[in-house]
């Protein structure tokens, strides 16, 4: 018997901010929320099984992980739950350099797991690198960029303007 891949029990497993979500959100209730560096969305889809009411928001501006993003929500058949935004989330809207991370730790096994590509940022690298040093930033690209209140108002009839 072959060993599972590590994606496919990954998005078995409980998130371990479980109980605290819990603690604060209601399952029951029609909840949004925003997975901002949804990478390739595994949390996006933990996320809406926890809360199965709730719609989430996938924000993530890297191509690859969108198309990787898009067809897991496919492949776990919730169209109608999990909206992709395909952009990164800034404090104005506009273009920005996106430095895409990736690379694979040596200790790794090899296996369907992307590690390298869920650090990208805005920010160019700093200590991260010093802390990881497998973890590389060989590329950058423009990005679009929305602010937070902007991908609000596109989902929601209302919002808090204390909290974005």
């Amino acid at each position: 018997m072959s060993k599972p891949h590590l994606r496919a029990r990954y998005l078995r497993t409980k998130l371990p901010i479980r109980r605290q979500l819990l603690r604060y959100l209601d399952p029951r209730a029609p909840l949004t929320v925003f997975d901002v560096g949804a990478c390739e969305g595994e949390d996006s889809v933990r996320y809406a099984r926890l809360l199965p009411h709730a719609r989430i928001i996938a924000v993530e501006p890297v191509p690859e992980n969108q198309r990787r993003c898009a067809a897991l929500i496919v492949a776990q058949q919730l169209e109608t739950r999990i909206t992709l935004e395909r952009c990164a989330l800034g404090a104005a809207t506009g273009i920005a350099t996106l430095h895409v991370s990736s690379g694979t730790p040596a200790a790794a096994v090899q296996n369907d797991w992307d590690y390298g590509n869920k650090s990208s940022s805005l920010y160019a690298p700093g200590e991260v690198r010093s802390k990881h040093p497998w973890l590389r930033f060989d590329s950058a690209i423009d990005v679009q960029v929305r602010t937070l209140a902007a991908v609000a108002d596109q989902h929601l009839s209302t919002v808090d303007r204390r909290a974005v």
